[in-house]
């Protein structure tokens, strides 16, 4: 049809996107619509009154009274032609107007045959459709006008229906909008469990979040004055706060920490706040916004790490078991906040857990003495598996509740039964105790498996300490008698010769030795420090007043401080057969210091005979030229004011051989 045509313009286009924000199109009836067509069909004393919008390819009715399709295709519209005019479209006879004449609606079934339209006009200017009336019969008089302007105002109406239904969509989707960003905004706070506040300044008056109120422990509420967080507030830390004066002023620390006591339940919690000020345009603080966190549990986290710290530093100062364990309980007891805190070592026959030092709070029950394991709960077995018990409430708990009276009187309501295994046996256990129940957080029973190892590591280290000393001891015992023996032997043996001067070398050398491993073994035989080598070794050939001595403390192996110790010893015995030492006044200074990665020693012999290079080399000679644990980096000069030589070595190798 040509009306069809005319439509695939511009003006479609516009006619399209106003139905399409709308959105109108196959939507449910509505009574505003309803009762528009039935004022128009009474009005205009017609059968038929349609509300028709349309679309690409269709008409689609909104309202309709008298017609029983709810759309019909563009080629059976009547209406569509009314698209192209802006005022009221009256068609008497649709058989003789040339535009209607052949529609399938006039020629067959319903027949109608008075069709008056008038078009809907959106606020900008775009005809979407029209209200229109129907008769069955032809009305040469057409409509009076007064009927004409009441259809027009319905029209208008229709209008008015569509853009109240829009207004009220938008509403309600920026009504969703808001609720949705509250929703987010709150599990935001729930997720990260933030509480926000905004603070008039004026008033001090508070308004809050839900979160932030369950923070302190008050009841849900959206105002409080600033004085009920405030007062919840510890008075030692109420100084770090803000208050009326410092927020007045826009002066309050912005961000800080500090503790409360919570209404509900007066458990005390670390708070992290980060706020802002709201200023005026006189630039004064107005209003004070921001949020609130509950960081106790990083904060114990960070005390407990500390407390692990201290205690890593004061077992490593403490040679005594009894003390490692006070030393323990105390740090465990203070950080967790317990009322007593015992290391117990389980005696031989594996029945009863024996706790030499305990700690204990002020006023608590001593804990210290000798226990059963059946005693104090049906749980032994567990702690020879090496399964922690965490107990919340003696009285409530199936394992404790036969003899939580006894517990009573060791202050144990709630307790920490924390097992230390050795080699996969149950050897000893640390007892934390409160004297009301408690829920233990999976940190705080860490924290006490970590006391509890490393208790159990510093008494095995003394433990290993003792037993290497006496070791050392029997070793330094038999090490003496060997070289003992072997001097003893040497002598025999060179008792024939006659040059007497080798046999005496010999045995100054066996001495050296046997000094050098005395002072490994009062080391432990794991080093030596480098001025104890040299000055044992130099007070063996001269009264020690004839050296000068110096350089920093560095700590040789074994095997280097022997090497040492016999090249002193070669060095020291040829300056007072030849060097300096020879003489009354002379002198001989030993120096070292580190440079770069190498250990340097200098040899200085001053106020003794001019130095004169041996005309043989002989086995001492040799041994001063292999340098320190045998690297040879030895510059040896004889000058006439004396022996020197300059010895180097990789700083590394003499540590660790």
């Amino acid at each position: 049809m040509s009306a069809v045509i005319e439509l695939n313009d511009n003006g479609e286009a516009a006619r399209l996107a106003a139905l399409r924000a709308y959105e109108i199109l196959d939507t449910a009836p509505e009574a505003g619509f309803d009762d528009i067509v039935l004022l128009a069909s009474q009005i205009c004393h017609t059968p038929v009154a349609i509300v028709s919008l349309v679309d690409r390819d269709r008409q689609w009715f909104k309202a309709r009274l008298g017609f029983e399709a709810c759309e019909t295709p563009l080629g059976q519209s009547v209406c569509v032609h009314a698209l192209q005019q802006r005022d009221l479209m009256v068609i008497t006879d649709l058989t003789a107007d040339p535009r209607t004449h052949a529609n399938p609606l006039v020629t067959g079934e319903p027949e109608i045959r008075f069709y008056a339209g008038a078009p809907l006009i959106t606020p900008t200017g775009v005809v979407i459709g029209t209200l229109c009336v129907i008769d069955t019969h032809i009305r040469p008089e057409g409509l009076t006008t007064a009927q004409g302007s009441a259809l027009e105002a319905l029209a208008r109406m229709v209008i008015t229906q569509l853009e109240l239904r829009r207004t009220l969509a938008e509403s309600e989707r920026e009504a969703e909008h808001l609720r949705m960003r509250e929703l987010r905004w709150h599990l935001t706070e729930e997720a990260g469990r933030l509480g926000t506040f905004e603070l008039d300044i004026g008033s001090s008056l508070m308004t809050v979040s839900a979160h932030l109120c369950r923070l302190f422990g008050l009841p849900v509420a959206s105002h409080y004055p600033a004085s009920a967080f405030e007062e919840l507030i510890l008075p030692e830390d109420r100084h770090l706060t803000s208050d009326d004066a410092s927020r007045a002023a826009g002066s309050a620390v912005l961000e800080i920490e500090y503790r409360i006591r919570r209404r509900d339940d007066g458990a005390i919690r670390w708070m992290f706040r980060r706020a802002d000020f709201l200023l005026d345009a006189n630039g004064r603080a107005v209003t004070m916004f921001g949020a609130v966190m509950d960081v106790t549990d990083r904060r114990k986290t960070m005390e407990r790490k500390a407390a692990l710290l201290e205690l890593g530093e004061r077992l490593r100062e403490i040679d005594d078991a009894d003390e490692i364990e006070r030393a323990a309980a105390e740090i465990a007891g203070r950080t967790l906040g317990a009322s007593a805190v015992g290391f117990a070592i389980l005696t031989p026959d594996g029945e009863a857990l024996s706790i030499e030092r305990g700690w204990t709070a002020a006023g608590a029950a001593s804990i210290v003495g000798l226990h059963k394991v059946a005693d104090h709960g049906g749980y032994g077995e567990a702690l020879r598996d090496g399964d922690a018990i965490v107990v919340e409430d003696t009285e409530l708990d199936a394992r404790t509740r036969a003899n939580s009276a006894m517990l009573r009187t060791l202050g144990a309501r709630a307790f920490i039964a924390q097992p230390v295994m050795d080699r996969g046996r149950f050897a000893a256990l640390i007892y934390v105790g409160s004297d009301a129940p408690r829920v233990w957080t999976k940190g705080e029973i860490d924290f006490a498996q970590a006391v509890a190892d490393r208790t159990h590591a510093a008494r095995a280290r003394l433990r290993a300490e003792a037993d290497q000393r006496l070791l050392n001891e029997e070793i330094g015992h038999r090490l003496k008698n060997v070289f003992a023996m072997v001097q003893a032997i040497a002598t025999q043996t060179l008792r024939p010769v006659t040059d007497r001067e080798p046999v005496k070398a010999l045995e100054r050398r066996i001495l050296a030795l046997s000094s050098a491993h005395e002072l490994l073994l009062d080391r432990n035989r794991l080093s030596a420090d480098m001025r104890v080598v040299v000055m044992g070794i130099l007070g063996t050939v001269a009264p020690v007043e004839r050296f000068d001595v110096s350089g920093p403390t560095v700590q040789l192996g074994a095997r280097a401080a022997l090497s040492t110790a016999l090249m002193v010893h070669e060095l020291a015995t040829n300056a007072s057969k030849y060097g300096s030492l020879s003489a009354e006044s002379g002198r001989v200074s030993v120096t070292w210091r580190i440079e770069g990665p190498d250990l340097a020693v200098e040899w200085r012999e001053r106020d003794g005979p001019p130095a004169t290079e041996p005309a043989r080399t002989s086995f001492g000679s040799r041994l001063i030229r292999m340098g320190l644990a045998g690297t040879g980096d030895v510059v040896l000069r004889y000058l006439p004011a004396g022996f020197e030589a300059d010895i180097r070595a990789p700083l590394a190798r003499l540590q660790h051989e």
